[in-house]
Order: C-alpha cells, then structure tokens, then sequence
C-alpha cells in the first residue's frame, strides 16, 4: 500500500506535516515535533507513532543520526529542514545523506522546497548508501525553506533498522 505525505503548511522554520494512509491501520501520525540546534538553525524531530510497540525513532544527541526502527505493520518518520539563503543565480537545494538498512524496509525520502508561496516536492527511495537529493527552487528565489522527511512503511513485513546521517546541504 502506498502512503500518501501531505505538506499542510510551512510557518518560520517548522513544518507542520500530516501522514495519511490507505490502509485503517496506520501507525504514523502529524505533526511532526522536533528541535533547533542552535548553532546552525537547523530543526530535526521524530512524527507521532500510535503503535509504539512496533516502530521508534532515536535521534542522536547531535541531531544529525535518526535511527528508526520498525516491526512488522510499523510505520515511522523523521525529518531535518532548516532556511537558506539562495545567492544570485542559485537554483536547487541537494541534501546529502548516508543510509544504512538492516532488514526489510520500505520507504521514501521526500525532499519539499517551500518559497515564497511555492511548494516543491519530489520523493526519493529508500535504499542503502550515500544520496545527494536535489530540488529545484526555480528563478529568483532568495530564501527558501527545505525539509528532508525519510519515511519507513509498514511492508514488507519483518524487523527493520534505517540509520539516516545528514552530512550536508548545499545550495547550487
């Protein structure tokens, strides 16, 4: 089954974002809550689980490793974004990430840009390795807000481990 991810609204530096699924029994739930790491601006959290005894989400204490764990049915997200500021001539944001998967996980990253009042959205898989994400801001844009969702699903059944490390943001 595939899940559907709904950007709700972008406000200052945090999004608000809401999970829906085709199946009743979904287990992951928005808003999604995090924190600021205070010297780069930079926010990261977890998104709400209903079924804690089948998925989890850890972030390390620097903010830059989610570990997220999944069983069976579980579902489980967890996100990073943060603004930049986009120089003359400058016209998409990569993030670079090192995945790691232990098991059987399904699941997408989503890479949003919101500017002005434009969204962009493209969806990545998951899989295992080093991945440079890269979204298009379109022309003249100055600032834009960008949010890394990675999203573990609830097939195929089994016990998974997805330990994503941001390594970067480059504005190109």
């Amino acid at each position: 089954m595939k899940k559907l991810v709904a950007i709700l609204a972008a406000i200052g530096t945090a999004f608000c974002i809401v999970f829906s699924a085709a199946a009743a029994n979904a287990a992951v739930e928005g808003p999604c809550n995090g924190e600021v790491l205070t010297s780069t601006n930079l926010q990261w959290g977890t998104c709400g689980v209903t079924r804690p005894a089948h998925a989890s989400a850890t972030i390390s204490s620097d903010g830059l490793t989610v570990t997220l764990k999944k069983v069976n049915s579980g579902q489980v997200a967890s996100f990073w974004s943060n603004s930049e500021v986009m120089e003359e001539g400058s016209t998409s944001v990569c993030v670079t990430v090192s995945v790691d998967i232990t098991g059987r996980a399904s699941g997408e990253h989503l890479l949003t840009l919101s500017a002005y009042e434009s969204v962009t959205s493209q969806t990545f898989p998951l899989s295992s390795g080093l991945h440079e994400y890269c979204v298009n801001s379109g022309p003249d844009v100055t600032n834009v807000q960008w949010q890394l969702l990675t999203y573990v699903g609830d097939k195929p059944f089994g016990r998974a481990v997805v330990t994503v490390t941001l390594i970067g943001v480059t504005i190109t």
